[in-house]
């Protein structure tokens, strides 16, 4: 790989950390623990588009635009380019 392609990748890798700073810190609670808020659930259903978990937490009331970590779930399924999921929280209120 030529010298200027891997500075390319190593500016857009810093850029995205510096817009995304959640996707690079993990994350203090497991989407399964009892402790998790319905927030961070929906943020880990987000993360691994997993559409009826999505479903199930928004219908349980679940704060489509909060953000965690400085990300909203919206933001969150952008970063991860998953227009399904992209769509199914701009039909449900993002």
């Amino acid at each position: 790989m030529k010298r200027s392609a891997c500075c390319r990748i190593a500016v857009t890798m810093w850029l995205f950390a510096l817009f995304f700073p959640a996707l690079f810190v993990p994350s203090i609670t497991v989407a399964g623990e009892k402790n998790a808020s319905l927030e961070e659930r929906l943020q880990s259903a987000v993360w691994g588009n997993d559409i009826p978990q999505i479903n199930t937490l928004l219908d349980k009331g679940a704060d489509i635009n909060k953000e965690i970590y400085g990300l909203t779930p919206l933001m969150m399924a952008v970063a991860r380019s998953s227009l399904e999921v992209v769509k199914l929280l701009l039909d449900r209120g993002a």
